[in-house]
Formats: structure tokens, C-alpha cells, sequence
């Protein structure tokens, strides 16, 4: 084994071999871990590019140097250690959520062997005057490992909040039907296409197929993204929608509490006149009663939010009156300076998705224990939002951790927790859930400074359909 490891910097490590691996090397980086501009993140994703590299060059070399024991691995060696390394690296570098990550690997796998098993197929049906051409054109065809990383980062679907399951499993399928298909040509090719001849027409056949999957793949990968595209601008809309509302909202409640301050302004002689009299007349007890009287008939008249940040005050008296019109109570403490670095559309989603999902589950509960209470604070540099409600009767801490929506046609809903936790990671953030003595509470951490850096650094908007 030993041996054969050694052969393989003779027989197959060529150096067109040589840039083939660097190409699929700075793809692995580039697809399942998009850097940042920034000196560190480029920094660290040199770092991996180099050691995917030795790690595709040594995998290699161990399939290999198991030919000695299994000759038939010979023309598999390549895609074997592939996998391994496109495996290894998503599980334990790819920052992406499940499904997506599933999704990403398995497309990108498929394209490259693709790629170098299929459309590589060209520098055996050509003829070359020299093996400097040959091998150049080797490296020519493998540059659309190259190309479709271009294509997978240049149209990322990471930004989306939300990747329809139905191209996931489209993907999914598509991936293990090609790299089915290079067992089965290999087994073909060792077998059935050994002779000249038929070789020559296997060759044909599966370079013409590589070309059509190829294009396939990419196809479908762009249906994916214009669908996750079309989605993310719904998801856009309904946030402008829900400002608009707020605004709205915001605009009754002054007008309300302007109309009652003329009201109170009007009756305050007569109160004005009634408390002197009974204070002239020692009628202590009375006037106690009164005051309590006209404390709990106007304090209710005037109870707005305004935590000093106009885009909160709005989204949070809205989301009280929606509240209060559904018989739950809403307590605030509130800390925020006057302006922050993070789009409307954006504090929009996380707010009111919080507290709508807090508002369904406590109008499942009891009426002592309908209410939830917001937070809102700085921390540090970062803006922390929390929500609490009481968990409702029967409903375990697992249920709620498990974060099912309990509306009807579920396929319709609990997409909130997936914004929130999208919005989050894109202003460098996080999301955590917790049961504490019976009470649900979300909480999210923004970073405020890493907001004003894209700001100040030209980069786009940080938007629900990504940027």
C-alpha cells in the first residue's frame, strides 16, 4: 500500500492534476464558506484553502495506495476522497443551517464530479500534438469547478430566510442520481466499454451526458434562487406592510390622546373647583377616593409606549393594542437610545414575530396568566431584545422548545422563528429559547457596532431578501 501511495505523486499528481485540485480546493471555501471583505476573514479562508488542498492531495493519495488491494478503486480514487473531504469540511466548517447545508453540499459534490469525471472526458475523444496541450485543456475544462462556484456565490441562497423543501429534495435527487451514474459508468468502463471501439462511444456518451447535467444543475440551482428570491420580496412586503401599520397605529393613538388631553383640559375646572371644596370642607376621606377615581380614569386614556426611538414606540403600541384587543396584557422596560443602526423593516420582523408568537401562546392560557412582558435594552454593543410569556396549560417545555406553531395549517406558519434567527445572523447576532419556572422566553442579541460597519463600509442594506 505504502507503494502504491508513493506512485501516486508519479502517476496521477501531474501538474494540471496540480490545479484541478486548487480549483476544487478554493470552491469548497468559497461555496460552503463565504467570506467576508474583511483582513481576518479572508485570512482565515487562505488558512482553509490550503488545508482542504493537502486534505484532497492526501485522501487521494490513501485510495490510492488501497488500489493495491483493489485494483477497481483505480478510477474512483478522485471522487472518493471528494466526498470525504466535501463531507468532512460541511460538517465541521459550513456555517450553514441544516437544510441548507444538505442542499449545498450535495449540488456542489454532484458539479464537480460532474465536472471531473463526465466533461473531463474531452481530452480523451481530442487528439494533441503534445501532452503540455493536453494537459492544458485538462486544466481549461476543470475551470468550471471555477465557474459554478462563481455561480453558487455570486447567487447565494444563504442570504434567504427561508429554501423551499421541494427544491432541496429536487437537488437531493438530482445529486445521488449523478453520483450514482459515475459508479455505474466506472463499473461500465471496466467491464462492458473495455474494448477500444466501444470505449470510444462510452466516452462520447458520457461526455455529452456530463455537458447536460452540468447545465441542468445549474439551471435548477437558479430556479431555486430566483423562487427563494420571489419569496424573500413577499417576506419584504408584509415587514413594509406591517410599518405602515404601525405608523397608522402610532398616528390613531395620538390623535386619541390628543382628544382625550382636550377633554381633560375641558373638565379640569369642575375637578379643579370639586377638590377645593372638599379640601375647605375637611373631607379628606372623599377627596382620597376621588383622586383614586380620576387616576384610574385617566391614566388608561393615556397609556402609550414611547421609549424614546420613534420605529420601537410604533411597533410596540401596535403590537400592544394587538395584544390588549385579544385579552392579553403587555408590560414593557424599555432602555434604548433614539436612533439604531438596523433597518425599520428589519427591528419590524423581530419584534412583532416575537411577540405575536408570545401573544398566541398566552391566549392558550388562563386569564391571570394572559400577559407577556418585553424587554429592551443595550448590553454592551449589542441591543438586546427579550420576550416572555407563561407557558400554556399542558404544554410541555420540550413542545415549546420545539418552537411548532399552534395555528392551523401549520405549512403556512412558524416561519417567524426562521426570520428572527436569519435577521440575527445577519447583523452578527443570535438567538436563544429557554423555559424558566413555567415561562417561555425568547431572546435575541443584535451587534450594534457590526451594523454601523456596514453602513459606514458601503455594503448593501441588510434586507429580508438578502443583499
Amino acid at each position: 500500500m505504502l507503494t502504491e501511495m508513493a506512485n501516486y505523486y508519479k502517476i496521477v499528481f501531474q501538474w494540471s492534476h496540480a490545479f484541478q485540485l486548487l480549483f476544487v480546493a478554493g470552491a469548497i471555501v468559497c461555496v460552503l464558506t463565504p467570506l467576508r471583505a474583511e483582513r481576518r476573514s479572508i485570512l482565515i479562508g487562505i488558512a482553509e484553502f490550503i488545508g482542504v488542498f493537502v486534505a484532497c492531495m492526501l485522501s487521494e493519495m490513501f485510495f490510492f495506495g488501497l488500489t493495491a488491494y483493489s485494483r477497481a478503486l483505480g478510477g474512483m480514487c478522485f471522487p472518493l476522497a471528494l466526498f470525504v473531504v466535501v463531507v468532512l469540511y460541511s460538517i465541521f466548517f459550513c456555517r450553514f443551517y441544516a437544510r441548507l447545508r444538505v442542499m449545498m453540499t450535495c449540488m456542489f459534490y454532484a458539479s464537480v464530479v460532474t465536472v471531473t469525471v463526465y466533461i473531463s472526458q474531452l481530452t480523451q475523444l481530442l487528439t494533441f500534438p503534445s501532452m503540455f496541450l493536453q494537459e492544458l485543456t485538462a486544466v481549461a475544462v476543470n475551470l468550471l469547478v471555477v465557474l459554478i462556484a462563481v455561480i453558487f456565490t455570486r447567487f447565494s441562497v444563504s442570504k434567504f430566510i427561508i429554501i423551499p423543501g421541494v427544491g432541496v429534495g429536487l437537488v437531493f435527487v438530482n445529486s445521488v442520481a449523478v453520483v450514482a451514474s459515475v459508479f455505474v459508468y466506472y463499473i461500465l468502463s471496466t467491464s462492458v466499454f473495455n474494448e477500444y471501439p466501444l470505449r470510444q462511444i462510452g466516452i462520447v456518451y458520457t461526455f455529452i451526458a456530463g455537458i447536460v447535467m452540468y447545465v441542468m444543475m445549474v439551471v435548477t440551482y437558479l430556479l431555486i434562487y430566483i423562487i427563494c428570491q420571489r419569496h424573500g420580496q413577499v417576506l419584504e412586503l408584509q415587514a413594509e406592510e406591517k410599518m405602515a401599520e404601525a405608523d397608522k397605529k402610532m398616528l390613531d393613538i395620538t390623535q386619541k390622546s390628543l382628544a382625550d388631553l382636550r377633554l381633560i383640559r375641558h373638565d379640569i375646572r369642575n375637578r379643579y373647583s370639586y377638590i377645593s371644596l372638599l379640601l375647605d370642607n375637611g373631607q379628606y376621606a372623599e377627596l382620597k377616593e376621588y383622586l383614586q377615581d380620576m387616576k384610574e380614569e385617566i391614566a388608561p386614556t393615556l397609556s402609550v409606549i414611547d421609549c424614546g426611538n420613534k420605529t420601537l414606540t410604533n411597533i410596540l403600541n401596535m403590537e400592544k393594542a394587538k395584544a390588549e384587543s385579544r385579552g392579553v396584557r403587555m408590560e414593557t422596560d424599555l432602555n434604548v437610545p433614539p436612533i439604531l443602526p438596523f433597518r425599520d423593516t428589519a427591528l419590524c420582523s423581530v419584534f412583532s414575530n416575537l411577540i405575536d408568537n408570545a401573544i398566541e401562546a398566552s391566549m392558550l392560557c388562563a386569564e391571570d396568566g394572559a400577559e407577556i412582558r418585553v424587554r429592551v435594552s443595550i448590553l454592551q454593543e449589542y441591543l438586546y431584545i427579550g420576550v416572555m410569556n407563561r407557558l400554556p396549560a399542558g404544554r410541555s417545555e420540550e413542545e415549546a422548545l420545539a418552537l411548532k406553531t399552534t395555528k392551523q395549517n401549520a405549512s403556512n406558519h412558524g416561519f417567524g422563528t426562521k426570520i428572527v434567527r436569519k435577521i440575527a445572523e445577519q447583523y452578527n447576532g443570535y438567538v436563544t429559547y429557554s423555559v424558566e419556572n413555567g415561562r417561555f422566553i425568547a431572546e435575541v442579541m443584535l451587534d450594534m457596532m457590526f451594523a454601523v460597519t456596514k453602513e459606514k463600509g458601503g455594503n448593501d442594506h441588510v434586507s429580508l431578501r438578502g443583499v
